[in-house]
């Protein structure tokens, strides 16, 4: 069976300009251990993306989903525990072959009648082909759906813009003393030959945040943090033609006194893209983990990963390091606490999504994070696959019936089979 390949875009309404690059502020940040830069580089290793072997070629030598196709290996009939193979070939804009890898596609297996459907693994062999391969786990008829998320020119562009414009999300917080009120931009990095800056990296964690100083306060007068918009303006024009194509911060508590069960919420520190939120409720997931005791009737459920998409991997490792320490010495003191993992999970297609959420962003850090917390006595709620494989369209927020099934996952490792 031949069938073509869809395309996750739509052409947009209009083109991106280019705008002054901004770089990473390494400087800013203390540099790792020896033993945590060959963490960090094996990490790189994992997340390492093919580019094509020549940048720059007009788009029409670009890869096409249009003109692409899978072919379906096997006989029309297979047995439920066996492996489908798909073979996808994919061609550029003028039909021909691609001699090179590096599209960013996802696949999966879906049965609408039955409401089901499993994610396939795809193999990229380097050369215009990929081998899908997807476990067959139920009985029925099956649709085989390939997505060409972004063709291999896009993913380059993704991966400078990640590099050089760190500043894509606009953070802002405002100052006060008396009737005397200021706003000044924020950021893990701020360009610091402009302006002073304002301080305000964390003691225990090392976290960098810093606010240009305001003209007329002192540092000491900030009183809260949010967004404050997007640079929209991002690529040129030749980049732009590969892209054709409220949930409030808390802190929220919930109590159930009838079956004694304790629920809180809150938003991990920055950068977090929020509302206008007191910095006294800004807190980072580490220092939280060190402040709960923790034991056999605790469930702590971690989510880190959305806000991190527009800064480096760097800042993600960062991040994710401090929290797995503070899990770590949770484990130590409190062994029986069910600590469960949330990754990443898809988004929607469109050319808005894919500069400020692109899918590419999500797959890197899905990966970085597992590595990380891999051999760790913790669970994950594989929202990942969760999102890809049904049926419903992916959204940041993924619809009811999809967190209907994280709570039943969450549920069966608070009280798996057999647990009285």
């Amino acid at each position: 069976m031949q069938s073509s390949i869809h395309s996750a875009f739509e052409p947009p309404d209009n083109v991106l300009l280019a705008e002054v690059n901004y770089t990473y502020c390494a400087q800013f940040v203390q540099k790792p251990t020896a033993e945590e830069a060959i963490e960090e580089r094996h990490l790189f290793n994992s997340i390492a993306w093919p580019d094509p072997p020549v940048k720059g070629l007009p788009v029409e030598f670009s890869s096409n989903p249009a003109k692409s196709y899978y072919v379906i290996q096997g006989e029309p009939e297979q047995h439920i525990g066996g492996q489908l193979v798909v073979n996808v070939h994919v061609h550029n804009f003028l039909g021909l072959p691609k001699r090179h890898g590096g599209d960013f596609l996802t696949a999966r297996l879906h049965s609408p009648k039955l409401g089901a459907g499993v994610v396939g693994k795809v193999h990229d062999h380097n050369d215009g082909n990929y081998t899908v391969l997807f476990p067959l786990l139920w009985a029925g008829e099956v649709q085989v759906e390939i997505t060409m998320v972004h063709p291999s020119e896009a993913v380059v562009v993704l991966k400078r813009l990640r590099k050089e414009q760190t500043h894509t999300v606009i953070f802002k917080s405002q100052f006060r003393s008396g009737d005397l009120l200021e706003t000044t931009e924020c950021d893990m990095c701020l360009p610091h030959n402009q302006k002073p800056l304002c301080n305000y990296t964390d003691l225990e964690t090392g976290e960098p945040w810093y606010c240009y100083k305001p003209k007329k306060l002192g540092c000491d007068t900030r009183i809260n943090h949010y967004k404050g918009g997007y640079r929209k303006t991002r690529f040129n024009k030749y980049e732009a033609r590969f892209f054709k194509s409220r949930r409030k911060v808390g802190p929220f508590m919930l109590v159930d006194d009838t079956n004694n069960i304790l629920v809180k919420f809150r938003c991990h520190g920055t950068p977090i893209r929020s509302p206008p939120a007191y910095t006294s409720e800004l807190r980072y997931v580490a220092n939280e983990i060190d402040r709960i005791q923790g034991g056999p009737n605790t469930v702590y459920i971690i989510s880190v990963w959305a806000h991190f998409g527009t800064y480096p991997i760097e800042a993600y490792i960062r991040r994710l390091r401090q929290i797995r320490k503070a899990v770590v010495r949770l484990l130590n003191r409190e062994p029986d606490t069910l600590v469960v993992i949330r990754t990443p999970n898809m988004q929607k297609f469109d050319p808005a999504h894919s500069l400020f959420y692109s899918n590419w962003f999500c797959l890197q850090i899905d990966t970085v994070l597992r590595a990380m917390f891999k051999g760790l006595n913790v669970k994950f709620l594989d929202a990942w696959e969760m999102t890809l494989a049904h049926h419903l369209p992916q959204d940041l927020h993924p619809p009811q019936p999809i967190i209907k099934n994280m709570i039943d996952v969450i549920l069966s490792y608070i009280c798996p089979a057999g647990k009285t």
